[in-house]
């Protein structure tokens, strides 16, 4: 927010703030089991939801494992979300949602998404399809747990 007030003040652009919304259906979640100290838990939400690179993730990952031993699925999963929401922030995707076996992601209308770039994975995937409202429809393979690795792959796919 302060870096945003000093763009505007030296009179530079700045694009509206965007807080993605991930919807893959997935538990996401630290369980009490996990670590049982409900201030504790907490403080990791606060710590998991502020990653913004994979060095921030690894380090989080490390004291996660350190203190509270091996991680849970679900907390991988919180783990992947944070990275998602992360790199969709950068691309100004609005959302990321599963349903069924489909992936919706709908881009912001202020997205620089690289024409040539979004033409070529649509060429190479079959099935995927995108809309001049900025959606993309892409079919999902597998079982839930493979969700996660192919929005990776997508969103690394469609990055500048």
């Amino acid at each position: 927010m302060l870096e945003r007030a000093v763009q505007e003040l030296r009179g530079e652009e700045t694009r509206p703030e965007l807080a993605p919304t991930i919807q893959l259906g997935l538990d996401i979640r630290i369980p009490a089991s996990y670590i049982p100290e409900e201030h504790q838990r907490l403080r990791m939400y606060k710590v998991i939801g502020s990653l913004r690179a994979p060095e921030e993730r690894t380090r989080a990952e490390q004291e996660l494992e350190d203190r509270y031993g091996p991680l849970p699925p679900p907390v991988r999963n919180l783990l992947d979300y944070a990275t998602l929401k992360s790199a969709a922030e950068r691309m100004r995707i609005q959302s990321v949602e599963r349903r069924n076996e489909t992936l919706y992601i709908q881009f912001h209308p202020s997205a620089a998404v690289d024409t040539d770039r979004l033409m070529d994975f649509l060429g190479r995937h079959p099935g995927v399809q995108f809309s001049p409202s900025g959606s993309l429809r892409v079919p999902l393979r597998g079982t839930a747990r493979g969700v996660l690795p192919q929005v990776q792959a997508v969103l690394e796919q469609l990055q500048e």
